[in-house]
């Protein structure tokens, strides 16, 4: 939810409610103490969002160092240090400023992956992702390993051996077209593909792997593997409905905790909206980012009429969440009203505040 446009001494009122609380053991030998603090009170998940950053003082003043996913993230800290009276020399890298060369984006390319919460296997493990699936390298390599993004949002430390890397145009294409599951488990060039596998169907009924290989679907079920075409349309009605409906709140006013066509906030607007069409959603927006896969983020859109978009916050965590009219163009409850608006500077509805804290966009209904 968004408690409509968050002004600039808002912000700062917030910072200096949370100095209050420590201001009194304000000293360089805390500055733990306030790192620790400022994860928990902007509620940094680190399933989601990468956070490692390291303060010190040099010369009278507070050094911070380390690397960042969003520039959000770290200015909120930033604001705490300068409210708590501290100097800050802010040297933190933000991983989405920079692109990164070659291996930037992967395909699973072993029967499954392990992300750990750190580049050692020996670490807990927070998930894994199956052969076929995409991911996003946003760190590294560190130790063999490199910081990843899966499908479905969640961060780990994955073997840099895990992937086969492909060029942007390819990773984006490999979802969206038709695909087939694998009924039962394949061997493929050595590597043995687990039951449930997924992967793209090309022209000519040919199957693509990791590597680029192709392979005619009858030779694959001649061989006695069980494989089923999966769906790939039937749901343009659904999101029709829903971008339909959602016109109709049109003006209605923002108000928080509402969801009505009386009064609504970002996600109870688009919790409404999907119930209506039979779809269950979260209640809040940050637990709304946690349904569907990603299809857009930063430095890519891919997203459809009805597809969720996020918004991160003052401290870098999801706080608004808005309806997709297909690539940059959304509706959302916000600025006071429901309203049409868009993330592209060329456009006559283009928000330029939204544009610069977009996170990503989630797709709970299939394409």
């Amino acid at each position: 939810m968004e408690r409509g446009n968050i002004l600039s001494n808002e912000v700062q009122e917030y910072f200096e409610r949370l100095a209050a609380r420590i201001r009194s053991a304000s000293d360089v030998d805390s500055l733990n103490r306030y790192l620790n603090l400022y994860l928990k009170e902007s509620n940094h998940d680190r399933r989601y969002f990468h956070f490692s950053v390291q303060a010190s003082q040099q010369e009278g003043r507070v050094q911070l160092t380390g690397e960042v996913q969003y520039p959000e993230q770290i200015e909120g800290l930033v604001s705490l240090l300068k409210t708590l009276g501290f100097e800050t020399e802010n040297h933190v890298a933000v991983l989405t400023e920079g692109t990164r060369q070659g291996d930037r984006y992967g395909i699973v390319k072993v029967p499954f992956a392990g992300f750990y919460v750190e580049p050692n296997p020996e670490t807990e493990q927070v998930t894994q992702a199956r052969y076929g699936e995409r991911v996003q390298v946003i760190s590294g390599p560190r130790d063999g390993h490199y910081l990843v993004r899966s499908h479905d949002a969640y961060l780990g430390w994955a073997s840099c051996e895990c992937f086969e890397y492909c060029p942007k145009d390819r990773w984006l294409t490999w979802d969206n077209c038709p695909r087939v599951r694998f009924g039962t488990s394949y061997d493929h060039d050595g590597v043995t593909l687990l039951a449930n596998t997924e992967l793209p169907l090309r022209d000519k009924d040919q199957v693509e792997f990791p590597d680029g290989a192709l392979q005619d679907l009858s030779q694959i079920t001649g061989s006695g593997a069980q494989v089923e075409r999966l769906p790939f349309a039937a749901t343009s009605a659904i999101r029709e409905k829903i971008i339909e409906l959602a016109r109709t709140w049109l003006e209605t006013k923002y108000v928080w905790g509402a969801r009505t066509n009386q009064g609504t906030d970002c996600s109870g607007f688009a919790q409404s909206m999907y119930g209506f069409c039979g779809i269950y959603l979260p209640r809040d927006a940050r637990h709304q980012f946690l349904v569907g896969r990603v299809c857009g983020g930063r430095d890519f859109m891919q997203a459809l009429p009805g597809d969720l978009l996020f918004f991160l916050g003052r401290t870098g965590v999801v706080t608004h969440v808005a309806i997709s009219l297909g690539d940059y163009r959304f509706i959302h409850a916000g600025g006071g009203r429901v309203h049409e608006a868009s993330l592209s500077p060329n456009d006559p509805d283009y928000q330029d505040q939204r544009a610069h804290t977009f996170f990503c966009a989630k797709r709970v209904i299939p394409a």
